[in-house]
């Protein structure tokens, strides 16, 4: 298993907002299970997202989170969504892991919450984030994000909040 603190330090690191391309999730002084991680989540973003159309939006926050208790990933906050590149905390190093791209646009989100009452912001990765969203049947759902780091609480709260009076406008 890696250590997700060592890779949030990294990503909290890196100043933002910027562009997608000039967002470096290189080597850096990691090994093994971390290099092997950051490797995997660019490989399939490039791979499995429309890159071009997403190269020139600026990232606001980046950084790792487990999705269902079983699903690892990288999250970025972009200006009117939220991503997720993840795959399983068990199996993400084989390379028949089935990797996922997630979309959470900010207009099919009708709320977030967060648990960030008695958090040390130290910790990289004591945050979770509750997300109610519409899906493309109307029908309302709920994910779970856990370990995100709660330095990006506000951001994504502001951002969300931002849409949520564009919305009504």
């Amino acid at each position: 298993m890696f250590s997700y603190h060592e890779i949030n330090l990294y990503l909290d690191a890196i100043e933002l907002p910027r562009p997608m391309f000039e967002i470096e999730m290189g080597a850096h002084d990691f090994k093994g299970d971390e290099l092997l991680f950051l490797q995997k989540v660019k490989k399939h973003l490039f791979d499995d997202l429309d890159y071009e159309s997403y190269k020139s939006k600026p990232v606001y926050c980046i950084g790792i989170c487990r999705l269902n208790l079983t699903r690892i990933g990288l999250y970025i906050l972009l200006e009117d969504e939220l991503i997720f590149v993840h795959a399983s905390a068990f199996k993400f190093s084989e390379e028949s892991a089935k990797w996922l791209v997630s979309y959470y646009p900010y207009r099919e989100i009708i709320s977030l919450e967060f648990n960030d009452e008695d958090y040390n912001y130290e910790d990289f990765e004591s945050g979770v984030l509750f997300i109610k969203l519409k899906n493309e049947k109307g029908a309302v759902r709920s994910k779970t994000i856990r370990n995100i780091n709660p330095n990006h609480f506000e951001c994504i709260r502001e951002f969300h909040e931002k849409m949520q009076q564009e919305r009504y406008i």
